[in-house]
């Protein structure tokens, strides 16, 4: 019998249910391609890694799941009053 382990690239987790982890391959492709009548244009530098879900979330690169609980929305007025207040209370302190 065999038995495959799967680890993300990223945090290390590892499992061997592939569909826990739920891998995907996050990359980056760097190169210049001429104007050419080939079809074979390969970027010059590619590098990939295999990241889990959870990873590819903390890093903006996909949606936050729905059933985590999502932060608090915070409206642009109450972002304005808070850094108000914070800059009413700095001049109150140097004074």
């Amino acid at each position: 019998m065999q038995v495959t382990t799967y680890t993300c690239d990223k945090c290390g987790k590892s499992s061997t249910d592939q569909k826990e982890l739920d891998l995907l391959a996050v990359g980056i492709f760097v190169g210049h391609y001429e104007v050419s009548y080939s079809y074979g244009r390969e970027p010059r530098v590619k590098v990939s890694k295999e990241w889990c879900r959870e990873c590819r979330e903390n890093a903006g690169l996909i949606q936050v799941s729905k059933d985590k609980p999502q932060p608090p929305t915070i409206s642009i007025e109450d972002m304005l009053r808070d850094i108000i207040n914070e800059e009413i209370d700095n001049r109150k302190e140097r004074s």
